[in-house]
């Protein structure tokens, strides 16, 4: 074992052996420039924290991403939907607010069998044609004609068609069990819209949330989405009550 003379916190020199006490231990490995770590410093810090997420495996070992738009919640606007009169017919579609009246609705047994116009110039929006030898739902908005037809999925029942309003993009509706709930997903499976049925309501039918950029626009995009989700939402309520008016 090699030795060593270091000279003390008192200016006399000292012999490092098996036997040294711990604090003139202490007293040569602070002679050591390399022993000791570099003073703190925002610098030194901002160096150290570089060549840690300069490596593949960052910090803990996983990749280091950076942060996404999509992980960000997405906006919403949830409008409430209620029913005018003890039959049903006469609806009316609030804002956020709950004050401020957007649409109204009739349904009926002639056709149209669902019309909706704006709330404040009685302009028709859209309306809904039901069929009793198909399923086939026909619905025009602002004088674009929407074909919703079904398709098959486990366990619910689905509505696509091709959005005027998003450059012919597939949209499709779908049930959620048998609640009467709704979504509205994009052609990559992202939600655009949501419909609550408020199943042990006599007043109100239930809440449609616009998620993500929908919410923001309040012109044909929006007034698609609440014609074709109000269109299927009246299908479905119709073949629960009469137990069913076209299965294919």
């Amino acid at each position: 074992m090699e030795f060593a003379y270091f000279e003390d916190g008192i200016g006399e020199s000292a012999l490092l052996t098996e036997s040294t006490p711990p604090e003139l231990l202490q007293a040569y490995l602070e002679t050591i420039p390399e022993a000791r770590p570099p003073p703190y410093t925002e610098e030194n810090y901002q160096k150290q924290q570089h060549v840690q997420n300069s490596r593949p495996g960052g910090i803990s070992g996983a990749q280091v991403y950076p942060s996404q738009p999509y992980h960000a919640q997405a906006t919403s606007r949830t409008l409430h939907v209620y029913y005018e009169n003890w039959t049903a017919s006469l609806v009316r579609i609030m804002d956020t607010d709950n004050v401020t009246k957007l649409f109204k609705a009739k349904c009926q047994l002639t056709k149209p069998h669902l019309s909706i116009a704006s709330a404040q110039t009685a302009a028709t929006v859209g309306t809904a044609v039901y069929h009793i030898l198909s399923s086939r739902i026909d619905t025009t908005v602002r004088g674009f004609q929407i074909c919703m037809r079904p398709c098959a999925t486990l366990g619910r029942r689905s509505y696509v068609y091709s959005s005027p309003t998003r450059r012919g993009a597939n949209t499709r509706w779908s049930s959620q069990g048998d609640n009467l709930d709704l979504v509205c997903l994009d052609e990559r499976g992202v939600p655009l819209a949501r419909f609550r049925a408020s199943n042990w309501s006599m007043r109100k039918w239930g809440t449609l949330e616009l998620i993500g950029p929908i919410a923001n626009d309040g012109g044909p995009v929006m007034e698609e989405i609440v014609v074709t989700g109000l269109a299927m939402a009246e299908y479905l309520l119709a073949m629960r009550l009469t137990g069913g008016l076209a299965e294919a």
